[in-house]
């Protein structure tokens, strides 16, 4: 995942309301956080669900289908990258 700079700070704000990050003073790194219990929880969750519904897509599309659908965002994905 591409982030621009400016939308870090607040990113990483609203992880710690959500109690799924910490950060601490560290005089050598100041961007270092670390994922708490709960924050790994959400993890695991997340991907269990993206695992489900990749398997949904994958039953329901042909590879025919699945390899235009990957061309496609594929596009998608470098016009993205190339507006940052």
């Amino acid at each position: 995942m591409v982030i621009a700079t400016t939308n870090t700070s607040r990113l990483v704000s609203k992880l710690r309301d959500k109690k799924n990050v910490t950060k601490s003073i560290n005089t050598k790194n100041q961007r270092k956080i670390k994922i708490t219990k709960t924050g790994i929880d959400v993890v695991i969750k997340a991907t269990e669900k993206m695992k489900l519904y990749a398997k949904k897509l994958d039953d329901a599309l042909s590879k025919k289908e699945a390899n235009e659908i990957h061309k496609k965002f594929t596009i998608i994905r470098e016009t993205i990258l190339d507006w940052l």
